[in-house]
């Protein structure tokens, strides 16, 4: 079985073991990828070598343990579709399309390409399934046709991200999550505003995924939102920064900002960030269009030698931006609130997080 680079073995194993009683006769996993959904709800999609499943681990009810599912000797076409900046899996088949949800790692795409070309050849191997339009034929007419699924994704020439200076990122950030991030607010951002900095400053409720520093504002972000009310959650203009902070809740330090109308709790970030984030926020009010040399290129990793000037121990911490076990238990709560998961389910899924984080 083959893994995105985002699930571990662990969580691997424990999906399996609860999918075992819904496969059929002679059915295996091929591979996990990290394909997600909101509607309904799956927290990754599986592979096999009969169908594409869209996966739901905490539901106790099978039905809605995979409540995406497409045969696959029903699947004709596989394609990648950005909405709303994020990309999206759609898999085609005869009675119509279904969306199997956001394609978290640009690598899922590769597994995911690689398994179900596998199993198309088991369900209907002798089943042609080209997607987009048919290429002029190059080899005699006699010759076979592909059987391989052709993967699109489609380019728009006002692509963010190819006419701009892509964006400095902080330490632990990966290109392919800034590029992500990126694409996911640009159609946010009003014209002459650009992402500068990216930094993984995050919190819950709001549940943000990071920060983004632009030559105007500060940003906490949901980049898999679908509107812009659901992705920019949180926001400074520049004029307004009074002041900024380093407090330590519940032993994570805390990005927070003071304007006139009060301190606004960006959320917890590693301590490797101070310093990046100390010079995104002194760019940002100097008007400075230009990076420092220091940041010229991404800051490296570095532990900081003691607790950065001007921070506070909290010894009463926002629960809403607290992460670690109390933010796990308080969005498992969030979830069963909104009735996303059941008594049971919820139950379930908080002694497991209870075992795992403890």
């Amino acid at each position: 079985m083959e893994l995105s680079p985002v699930i571990a073995s662990f969580v691997a194993d424990s999906v399996c073991e609860k999918l075992a009683a819904d496969m059929l006769d002679g059915e295996e996993v091929l591979a996990l990828v990290s394909v997600i959904s909101s509607q309904p709800v799956t927290l990754m999609t599986a592979i096999t070598t009969h169908r594409v499943l869209g996966v739901q681990p905490y539901a106790l009810d099978s039905r809605k343990q995979v409540p995406i599912c497409a045969e696959g000797e029903q699947i004709t076409g596989v394609r990648i579709t950005p909405t709303t900046g994020i990309d999206h899996l759609i898999i085609e088949t005869v009675e119509g399309e279904i969306d199997f949800g956001i394609v978290s790692h640009p690598d899922d795409m590769k597994v995911a390409r690689k398994h179900i070309e596998q199993l198309r050849r088991f369900t209907a191997p002798s089943i042609s399934s080209v997607v987009g339009e048919a290429p002029t034929p190059t080899a005699p007419a006699s010759g076979p046709r592909s059987s391989k699924l052709s993967f699109v994704k489609p380019t728009t020439p006002t692509d963010t991200m190819s006419r701009s200076t892509p964006p400095l990122q902080s330490p632990g950030l990966t290109q392919a999550d800034a590029q992500n991030w990126c694409a996911a607010i640009a159609p946010d951002l009003p014209p002459g505003e650009s992402i500068r900095e990216l930094v993984r400053v995050t919190r819950y409720k709001p549940t943000t995924t990071g920060t983004a520093f632009t030559n105007r504002r500060i940003i906490g972000f949901a980049h898999m939102g679908k509107t812009t009310e659901e992705r920019v959650l949180l926001e400074v203009v520049a004029d307004d920064i009074r002041s900024v902070d380093f407090p330590i809740r519940a032993g994570l330090l805390s990005l927070c900002v003071t304007t006139d109308g009060g301190q606004l709790n960006f959320g917890t970030f590693d301590p490797q960030s101070v310093d990046f984030i100390k010079r995104a926020i002194h760019r940002l009010r100097s008007g400075d269009d230009d990076p420092p040399a220091a940041t010229a290129a991404v800051v490296e990793s570095r532990q900081p030698d003691s607790i950065p000037a001007g921070s506070d121990v909290d010894e009463d911490p926002d629960p809403d931006a607290v992460g670690g076990l109390a933010g796990e238990l308080a969005m498992l709560a969030d979830l069963y609130q909104r009735g996303l998961l059941d008594a049971d389910e919820f139950k379930s899924a908080k002694a497991a997080t209870i075992a795992k984080l403890s």
